[in-house]
């Protein structure tokens, strides 16, 4: 019963990650292709772009599925579980690269910011509840662990291979890890909102008050997409390191593969309903604004824009975060050092996910 629990749940991550790229590539109407704006009705060119990344997608989660289902060597499963999403990906990153060079470059408003009386704060896009939230789960798991830690062996099982079979022991303390991953995804909330709060304020000639209360709600809707993501992520590896803890108690029923099904679970629903919810509203309010201030990229340098304006570049703009040119967020000034240090630091996070992930495979 373990090993068919832990084949399933590998194969939900991997439908995680099929969906995450199919919600992304799907076309949702003749304006918008991958959540850019061409500035034009998507071509036929276009459509059939992002027909081969939703065709492969789908194909390569179906295959995967498969031979996590079938495979019976660990290795095997270890290049599926890596092979298809970064497949995937790929040629979504690709694609979107190719349409963002045949976007017009439009008209770039040369001037730079208009600022705001009142700028906001990185404490005004973040969430009370939310925090309340991280720390209530966090104070839960510390708690949760401190007292399961005394009634644990001295050495627990850490990881489990396709049969459910103990493959890597270690001592208890070894879960304090988690809660440091932890505390670092909370940090990463407000790293976020940090840079939305930095992204350079432009204001267009006209319906300054509406387009700045717009560009509050886009941003705050941004934020409150991460803020939801990271809640659920948390959660589920609090649920990784009280079940881990919980499971090597004496006595205790709680299988490696019912806590491997619950923790991918609450990764799937915590990543994809935020994304299905949050995204729609940032697009609308991003068409909104685009039609109140002529352009997407209102303050930013014309010149700054390279790669068809996938990529920003302007050393006399001492803007971190600027809008992004096409499609839904924001973009780094690459001419700046602390975009690069930025950068570095979110690249870290799929070996977190990783990290994590070695706990209950």
């Amino acid at each position: 019963m373990d090993a068919l629990l832990t084949r399933w749940s590998l194969a939900a991550s991997l439908l995680l990650s099929a969906v995450c790229i199919h919600l992304i590539a799907r076309r949702w109407d003749d304006r918008h292709i991958f959540f850019m704006y061409p500035g034009r009705d998507v071509s036929e060119l276009e459509r059939s772009r992002a027909r081969r990344v939703v065709w492969v997608n789908a194909g390569l989660a179906i295959v995967s599925v498969l031979a996590v289902a079938m495979a019976r060597s660990d290795a095997l499963v270890l290049a599926v579980l890596l092979g298809a999403p970064l497949g995937s990906t790929s040629l979504l990153i690709w694609e979107t690269w190719r349409v963002g060079r045949s976007v017009a470059p439009g008209v770039v408003p040369s001037r730079f910011v208009v600022p705001l009386d009142t700028p906001p704060t990185v404490g005004s896009y973040l969430s009370r509840a939310q925090m309340a939230g991280q720390l209530g789960v966090l104070v839960l798991t510390v708690g949760a662990l401190t007292w399961l830690m005394p009634q644990l062996p001295e050495r627990i099982p850490m990881q489990f291979d396709l049969n459910g079979a103990v493959s890597r022991s270690g001592a208890p303390a070894e879960l304090w890890g988690i809660v440091v991953l932890m505390v670092g995804m909370w940090l990463l909330v407000t790293v976020a909102a940090w840079g939305v709060a930095r992204e350079r304020w432009a204001l267009p000639e006209r319906a300054r008050e509406e387009y700045a209360t717009l560009q509050l709600v886009r941003r705050r809707t941004i934020v409150r997409m991460v803020e939801v993501i990271m809640l659920a992520t948390n959660a589920s590896m609090a649920l990784t390191a009280v079940g881990l803890a919980y499971s090597a108690v004496p006595g205790s029923r709680l299988s490696p593969g019912v806590l491997s099904l619950i923790v991918i679970a609450g990764i799937m629903l915590g990543t994809l309903v935020p994304l299905a919810v949050f995204l729609p509203r940032a697009a609308k309010v991003r068409a909104r604004l685009r039609e109140m201030g002529g352009s997407n990229v209102l303050g930013t340098r014309p010149d700054g824009w390279v790669a068809g304006g996938l990529i920003y570049f302007s050393k006399d703009d001492p803007a971190l975060f600027v809008p992004k040119r096409v499609g839904i967020g924001q973009t780094l000034n690459m001419a700046r050092p602390g975009s690069w240090a930025f950068l570095a630091a979110v690249l870290l996070l799929p070996l977190v996910v990783t990290a994590v992930a070695m706990y209950v495979s």
